[in-house]
């Protein structure tokens, strides 16, 4: 992310924004909103762990894992339509963009 913004300012700084591609914008979103999610799932990993599904029930394993398992999938398809509707429609604000406020509502609830 780093070499992407530095990649970004540089290219400003010396007056050729015109060089910059048209899918940087697309990218620099995507590596901001996706990193969170891929590190809360390490509490899915420690469920694996405290509950490993060779020693526990399949009925117990369903009951433990389905809810986790269906908020990961919820933020990634909120996620991905805000990278859509953000490269489709230009610049949304973070606050105002309903995809984000549901994907703030679902992270709390998979951090909980």
């Amino acid at each position: 992310m780093g070499v992407l913004v530095g990649f970004c300012n540089g290219k400003a700084a010396l007056g050729q924004s015109y060089w910059v591609p048209e899918s940087l914008p697309t990218a620099g979103i995507a590596l901001t909103v996706f990193p969170p999610l891929l590190c809360d799932s390490i509490l899915l990993t420690r469920l694996f762990a405290l509950y490993p599904p060779s020693s526990t029930r399949p009925a117990t394993l369903l009951k433990i894992y389905a809810f986790p398992f269906c908020i990961k999938c919820a933020r990634v398809v909120v996620l991905t339509l805000y990278v859509r509707s953000a490269v489709v429609e230009g610049y949304i604000p973070f606050i105002r963009d309903p995809n984000l406020i549901a994907e703030w509502a679902m992270q709390i609830t998979d951090n909980t």
